[in-house]
């Protein structure tokens, strides 16, 4: 689902439907969101290579990656210009 509406948003702004700081603003936002995403689940990995985690989390580390890396979001990027 999170997949789908990032590449609706993606096509609206290949398409020019936004004006042009809107498409800048949501092409940034959507860097930064999946950035957060990759960064939380290569951390996540990292501390499940240490042991701290368990080797069988199956989709629960994709689901804790996305709700950590919401949350560093809100704290960092977001409001970096």
């Amino acid at each position: 689902m999170l997949a789908t509406s990032m590449a609706s948003l993606w096509y609206l702004l290949e398409q020019g439907v936004l004006n042009i700081n809107e498409n800048k603003i949501m092409k940034k936002t959507i860097w930064l969101l999946l950035s957060s995403f990759g960064i939380m689940f290569a951390v996540l990995s990292w501390i499940q290579e240490g042991g701290l985690l368990p080797v069988n989390m199956g989709w629960g580390k994709g689901f804790l990656a996305v709700v950590c890396g919401a949350v560093l979001y809100i704290l960092l990027p977001r409001k970096i210009d």
